[in-house]
């Protein structure tokens, strides 16, 4: 059976708001929306992963612009977080 989706949305409270009026399945990163702070019509069930990440993901900012440094501060966490979790990852 091929599947198609009903909805993409780089809006993971559009998928949930969608889920919970449409009776369907949406999968978002585990970055969303914590569970507890969800519409109680719905549930949230991880979805296991194998060990094996495809692609790449880049920080950037455009050419000569100095962040500000609330912003260069979050872009090197996020960085730090993201080697420290998926450095030598298989893939």
């Amino acid at each position: 059976m091929k599947l198609r989706p009903a909805v993409e949305a780089d809006s993971y409270v559009l998928l949930r708001n969608f889920a919970a009026r449409r009776h369907t399945i949406a999968f978002e990163l585990e970055i969303g929306v914590p569970p507890e702070e969800m519409e109680s019509s719905l549930v949230s069930l991880p979805v296991s992963v194998p060990n094996r990440y495809d692609g790449s993901l880049y920080v950037v900012q455009l050419r000569g612009r100095t962040l500000s440094v609330a912003a260069a501060r979050f872009a090197q966490q996020i960085t730090d977080k993201l080697v420290s979790r998926f450095d030598g990852a298989p893939g």
